[in-house]
Formats: structure tokens, sequence, C-alpha cells
């Protein structure tokens, strides 16, 4: 490639890198203020950039992966439901899954930049403070399990998108014409980036215990229903059947199951286990309490008390992680109450733990 081929790539390539930041950060600004907002479909490049991170956080935060029982369902309308115990966990329920899912997660755990990300990963967020935010939270997770999906149909965005990638078409064209491969090759990993099915990615992740459970023992109170509210309402709007596959994570602590490559790269674990750390990121802590009234200091003092204790129960070293997967659940055979239902799945993933803390 000769030096224009180069800047004629690397100017449309910046464009549109800043056209996707400017068309996330508006996704993540509804996101922060809509709870249950659901952002466009998952891109073809963020389900790789998902896929090949998510492995990579999983392996050098949790160690080897020994996966036992059942396997995931590759196609199909399916909810994960898993344990919570610590942060590690959405990345080990990646690499279990073998396909790509949307996670519903707590809006407090998703700020600034990071949230901006996770949206473009798949993430969607909601939060704990009403009745009725909870309540459409809910119902985002109702749409993605019963989202239609037309496969081999490729959706185009619209706007400004659309206008950048015709050039970035003509770009790849002219490339291509005169063997340059190299930039026709930068050219289809930018398309990556705004192309899309038109279909939803109808498997949901969702951790029903709603928190972080590091003494990771399964109480009931702590187990919410709406995971199968979700599903069951979504069964009644698809019209097919939705399946819920309980799997239980069991990490290793014990020092002698530590693997070759995590005592060669025992400091790189170190650092990346300390950037979990709430002061790097958390907004509370960046809170100015002298600005503050006395009850907000008082509640935002609380709150940051509760995350750095949260934060320092999480910050242990991992060694392994062994997953139970359990066999798929159909909906329709849970009780009507959604409250006995996650019940059984509770009593599921107990037996789960069990067989993974024996393999």
């Amino acid at each position: 490639m000769d030096t224009f081929d180069i800047l004629t790539v690397l100017g449309v390539g910046l464009a549109m890198l800043a056209v996707w930041f400017f068309r996330w950060r508006r996704h993540a600004r509804r996101s922060a203020n809509e709870s249950g907002y659901i952002p466009p479909n998952t891109s073809f490049a963020a389900q790789a950039v998902f896929a090949t991170l998510t492995r990579i956080v999983a392996f050098v935060t949790a160690g080897p992966l020994n996966v036992i029982g059942h396997s995931v369902p590759k196609k199909g309308r399916i909810v994960l439901v898993a344990n919570h115990q610590f942060l590690s966990d959405a990345s080990v329920l990646r690499s279990v899954a073998g396909r790509h899912f949307r996670a519903l997660g707590d809006a407090a755990h998703f700020p600034g930049f990071l949230g901006l990300i996770c949206l473009w990963l798949g993430v969607v967020t909601f939060n704990f403070k009403t009745k009725e935010a909870r309540a459409a939270g809910e119902q985002a997770g109702v749409k993605i399990i019963a989202a239609k999906r037309k496969f081999w149909h490729i959706r185009w965005n619209a706007g400004l998108i659309g206008v950048l990638s015709l050039v970035l078409s003509g770009v790849f064209l002219i490339c291509l014409g005169q063997g340059e491969t190299e930039g026709a090759i930068l050219c289809l990993l930018a398309f990556g980036f705004f192309v899309s099915r038109s279909g939803g990615d109808a498997c949901l992740g969702i951790a029903p215990q709603g928190a972080l459970m590091p003494d990771n023992v399964f109480k009931p109170e702590e187990f919410r229903a709406g995971c199968v509210r979700a599903a069951k309402a979504a069964a009644v709007v698809s019209g097919e059947p939705v399946y819920i596959v309980p799997m239980s994570f069991h990490y290793s602590q014990d020092p002698r199951d530590a693997h070759w490559s995590q005592r060669f790269f025992n400091k790189t674990r170190s650092m990346f286990l300390g950037l979990r750390n709430p002061k790097h990121w958390d907004p509370i802590f960046k809170l100015d309490l002298e600005t503050l009234g006395e009850t907000e200091r008082a509640e935002v003092e609380a709150e940051r008390t509760r995350k750095w204790e949260e934060y320092k129960r999480s910050h242990v070293t991992l060694y392994r992680v062994t997953v139970a997967v359990g066999e798929p659940v159909d909906v329709s055979t849970l009780p009507e109450d959604p409250k006995e239902g996650i019940e059984q799945i509770r009593q599921k993933m107990l037996g789960l733990l069990e067989e993974a803390k024996a393999a």
C-alpha cells in the first residue's frame, strides 16, 4: 500500500470510529436515564470482541475452566441462570455458553465509558430504585428472549453511518481492484463495527441473586423470580419454547490448584485483580462530600462503605473454576407461581454446586 491508500483507509476508519463513539454515547445516556433501555443489536465485531475478551478475562482472573454436565443449547430461546460470586462470573458464563447472549445487569455497575463499551457488547441495564424501574428491566428481558430472528439478513444502520459505509465500500473496491489486500481487510474489519443481524440475540444471561454473594450460599430469600416471569412471558409472546439453563460456578482458592501460567503471570494477575478497586472507576468515590447535605453525605458514605467491603470480600486469588451445567428446563413445566418456579431452579443449582465441588 502506498501512503495515499494508508491515509485514506485510516481517515475513513477514524471517521467511522468517531461516529461509533458518539452514537453509542447517546445510547449510554439513554440507558442511564431509562431503566431497561435496549440498545441496538450486537454487531459482529462486538460479538467477536466479547467472545475473545471474556475468554482472556476468565482465564486471567479465574484460571483454567472445567465444564461438567450438559451442553448449553446453541440454538433456541434460552435464559442462562447462574450464581454470582465474583466479578469474573460474566466472563466465565460467556466461555461456557459458547454463544452470544445479552446480559441483564444493575445500571449502577456500568458507569461512564465502561457502560458505553458494555452496551456495545450487548449488556442491558436497569436499576432497583423503584418497582416501576425493576419492572422495566424485566420487560426488557422478555423482549430479548422473544426477539424475532431473521437468518442471513443484514441490517444496515441509517444516517451518517450508512453514508460512511458506502464510502468505505468504495475504498474497499478500490483497494481490491489495485490488489491492495491489506486495505481491503481493514475495510472489512471496519464494517464489522456497524453491521448487525436484524434479529435479536434470543439468549439472556442473568444472575437471579441480583448481587455479588461471596459466601456462595444459595439462600431462598436471595433468589428473585424475575427471570422465571420473563421466560414465561417470552414463551407466550414468541409462541416458541423457552428454556432456562441452570448452572453453578465453584472457584478454587487453593494455591495447590494453580496452573503453570498462573505462577508465571502471578504479578500480572495481581495487577489485574487490583483494577477491580471501585475507587478507580466508581463515580460515587469521586463525589466531593463537602458539597453534599448531611443526609445525602451519610447515604454516600454508607454506599461507599458497602461497595468497599464488597470489593474486599471479592478480592481473592482464584486458581480454577468448575462449572456444572444442568439440563435445560422448559419454562412451561415450571409452576405457575414464579416464586415456586425460582425455588425449583434454586434447588437444581444447589445440586449442581455440589457436583462442581466434587469434580
